[in-house]
């Protein structure tokens, strides 16, 4: 199984990892095209040439006491905002390996942590997280909607003094 993570072109590809996004998460939780900001860092994850999920990463920010508050500023974060996989994908180890290689390049980078959050209920997210390392540091009550959930937010640690 080959794995590749490669670049989005934004605002070229916003339409491309929308209609991804919501095949990943559903129509509560995707992201619409205008919601992938030029400032982020977007990737695709292709297996075999196939393109089976992506990646929104946010620099120097993390997550705020609620979703209006999402993105606070935090000097030397690496934040996931979003990592996901079509279905017919997950449980098939693509995650430990996108998860792996963004720890080494937000290391490569010279960042401090990376921030993580995610749905409660999400526990195969949660549980990756932790055999990575990350620790949970807060739960955001309601972030979520259509279904109103907690966020579980996880942080690792990448250099002393984190």
């Amino acid at each position: 199984m080959k794995v590749r993570i490669f670049r989005a072109e934004l605002p070229g590809d916003a339409q491309l990892l929308s209609e991804l996004d919501h095949k990943i998460f559903g129509q509560g939780d995707a992201f619409d095209p205008e919601d992938f900001e030029l400032n982020s860092r977007c990737f695709f994850v292709s297996v075999d040439g196939n393109i089976v999920g992506s990646v929104m990463i946010e620099e120097h920010v993390t997550v705020g006491k609620d979703y209006d508050d999402c993105e606070k500023p935090d000097q030397g974060s690496f934040y996931i905002a979003s990592i996901g996989f079509i279905p017919e994908w997950q449980g098939k180890g693509i995650g430990s390996i996108v998860l792996g290689r963004l720890i080494e390049l937000a290391r490569k980078e010279g960042f401090m942590k990376m921030v993580a959050n995610m749905r409660k209920s999400n526990l195969r997210s949660i549980a990756l997280h932790e055999k990575f390392g990350f620790n949970n540091v807060s739960v955001v009550p309601n972030y979520y909607e259509d279904p109103v959930e907690d966020s579980v937010v996880m942080e690792l640690k990448l250099r002393a003094g984190a």
